[in-house]
C-alpha cells in the first residue's frame, strides 16, 4: 500500500508540475496579447486618424485590412487564454488537494503499521507468559486490535468533510471570472 501510495504521489506532482507550467505559460499569454492587444488598437486609431497607411508595427508595415486582421486574431488568442486560465487553476487546485489527501492516508498508513506491530509483540509477550492456554485469549485480542486499526466507515474523515464539491469549484471559478 504504501509504494502504491509513493507511486500515485509521483503521478501526481508531476501532473502537477505540468499543470502549473501550462498555467504560468497561459499568464504570459494573456499579459503579452493584453499589452498587444492595446498597443495594435492605438497605432491603428493613429494610422487611421492620420491616413498614412500602412501602419507600422512591431518592424512591419500593415496594410488596413490585415492590421484589422491582426487585431481579431490578437482579441481571440486573448479570451482563449483568459478562459483557459481558471480552468487551469482549478486543475492545479483539484492536483493539490488529491496530494494532500495521499498524504493523509500515507500518515494513517504508518500509525496503522506501528499500532499492529505494537500488537504483534504483544501478543508473542503474552504467549510467552500464559503459554499454550492463553492462544485463544491472544486470537480474540488480535481480532479485536484489528478490529480497532480499522475505523469506522460510517464516519467521515476531516479530509472528506473539508474537500469541496464540484460545485464549489464551480462557484470558486464563476467568483474569480465575475471579479475581474
Amino acid at each position: 500500500m504504501a509504494k502504491k501510495l509513493e507511486v500515485e504521489q509521483h503521478k501526481i506532482n508531476t501532473a502537477r508540475s505540468a499543470e502549473k507550467r501550462k498555467e504560468t505559460e497561459n499568464d504570459e499569454i494573456v499579459k503579452k496579447m493584453t499589452k498587444q492587444l492595446d498597443s495594435l488598437k492605438t497605432a491603428y486609431r493613429e494610422t487611421e486618424s492620420s491616413g498614412s497607411w500602412p501602419m507600422p508595427f512591431n518592424g512591419f508595415q500593415l496594410s488596413q485590412q490585415k492590421a484589422k486582421e491582426f487585431i481579431v486574431q490578437t482579441n481571440s488568442k486573448l479570451a482563449a487564454a483568459k478562459e483557459q486560465a481558471p480552468k487551469l487553476k482549478n486543475f492545479v487546485a483539484r492536483l493539490e488537494r488529491r496530494l494532500a489527501e495521499i498524504q493523509a492516508e500515507q500518515g494513517r498508513l504508518v500509525q496503522t503499521r506501528e499500532k499492529i506491530q505494537m500488537t504483534l509483540s504483544n501478543l508473542q509477550t503474552k504467549q510467552i507468559i500464559e503459554g499454550e492456554r492463553g492462544i485463544a485469549d491472544a486470537l480474540k485480542s488480535l481480532n479485536d486490535s484489528m478490529d480497532s486499526l480499522g475505523g469506522s466507515f460510517d464516519e467521515l474523515s476531516f479530509d472528506e468533510l473539508s474537500a469541496g464539491t464540484r460545485e464549489n469549484e464551480i462557484d470558486d471559478a464563476f467568483d474569480a471570472l465575475m471579479g475581474d
